[in-house]
């Protein structure tokens, strides 16, 4: 296991110990409000878990930047393509008729390059306790899982040409 790999591990794990915090102080709260929890209220577990998938997909980006330019660089880099990310379906559904076809065909090559973050946002569904699909939850796991696999290899192929002497 490389290094951009333990790193993305202990990151995650980090991460994943806050959130869970988080989610059950939300829970606490919940109850505090409410006087007892609902099934619907399970719905808002799905929410941090998708939470959870989106910073693992943001851990994941910022070390692939840091492996080859300067902290601050990353931070943009990773911010930018987060921004973007939340953006992927408006890319896909640009009017074609306006552009050239090299210019739709990259702006749909690029809506598949960048992560779609819109696709963790079950907040609305959280909010009126509607279920989330067990499809959805499967897709975004295994696509956070294979994001993350993608970025990570390539983390770890430009650390590994790194001169650290």
């Amino acid at each position: 296991m490389g290094i951009p790999a333990r790193k993305f591990g202990g990151l995650v794990l980090t991460l994943a110990v806050n959130t869970a915090a988080m989610a059950l102080g939300l829970l606490l709260a919940m109850l505090c409000v409410k006087h007892s929890l609902e099934r619907s209220d399970t719905v808002m577990l799905v929410a941090v878990y998708f939470i959870l998938l989106k910073l693992a997909l943001i851990v994941a980006l910022a070390l692939l930047f840091s492996c080859f330019t300067t902290p601050l660089l990353a931070i943009l880099f990773t911010v930018g393509l987060y921004i973007a990310g939340l953006y992927v379906q408006e890319l896909r559904n640009l009017p074609i008729e306006v552009m050239s076809p090299g210019m739709s065909a990259f702006t749909k090559w690029l809506s598949y390059l960048l992560p779609n973050f819109e696709n963790f946002n079950v907040m609305a569904m959280a909010a009126h306790g509607r279920a989330v699909p067990g499809a959805l939850i499967l897709q975004n796991t295994l696509y956070t899982m294979v994001y993350c696999a993608i970025v990570l290899t390539a983390a770890a192929a430009v650390f590994s040409r790194r001169n650290l002497k």
